[in-house]
């Protein structure tokens, strides 16, 4: 029984750290593409452009 409860611990504990890597990574993604799209704002407005002519 003992070492049954080792091993779910030992699993909990690698899911957790794989999900918060997962976690991480999809955060870093997501500010990237954030900031990827703002720049994209400032270059557009910039030029003139309005996002609603664009995609609208």
């Amino acid at each position: 029984m003992e070492d049954s409860n080792g091993m779910a611990i030992e699993f909990l504990w690698t899911r957790l750290l794989f999900k918060r890597s997962v976690s991480k990574s999809a955060r870093q993604r997501a500010d990237e593409m954030a900031k990827k799209q703002s720049g994209y704002e400032v270059r557009g407005a910039a030029e003139g452009c309005d996002s609603s002519e664009k995609y609208g």
